[in-house]
């Protein structure tokens, strides 16, 4: 454990020494030194840490587009029915079946936006 704590030091300590040598440092004490290195530090977590939240919060707001399927449509289902590849009663059967998951899509969409409404 010690020498895991002397080995973080000497790392800081490197990176600081490091650090001073750049010209912004440069006519600096030692502790302004030290706090502008920190402060450098900080900077950059911070940075990194925004991008990071903006990345994730994109990523799961892109995910409900993705969400929507890539089937038929009714035209497709329409071309199917003409064409002969898809009899009467299946094109009833898929375009009830289509409706009854637009409908139920929608109402989800509806109750999502009345849910947030109410939180305002």
């Amino acid at each position: 454990m010690a020498q895991r704590h002397a080995d973080r030091h000497h790392t800081r300590c490197s990176l600081i020494a490091l650090f001073t040598q750049l010209p912004l440092a440069q006519g600096l004490t030692g502790n302004q030194q030290q706090a502008l290195f920190w402060l450098a530090i900080l900077l950059a977590v911070v940075i990194l840490g925004g991008a990071a939240i903006l990345l994730i919060r994109n990523k799961f707001l892109s995910k409900d587009e993705d969400e929507q399927p890539a089937g038929f449509t009714l035209s497709d289902l329409r071309e199917l029915r003409d064409s002969g590849e898809m009899s009467n009663e299946e094109y009833e059967a898929a375009r009830a079946k289509m409706i009854a998951k637009v409908k139920q899509s929608l109402e989800a969409d509806t109750e999502k936006k009345r849910k947030q409404n109410e939180r305002e």
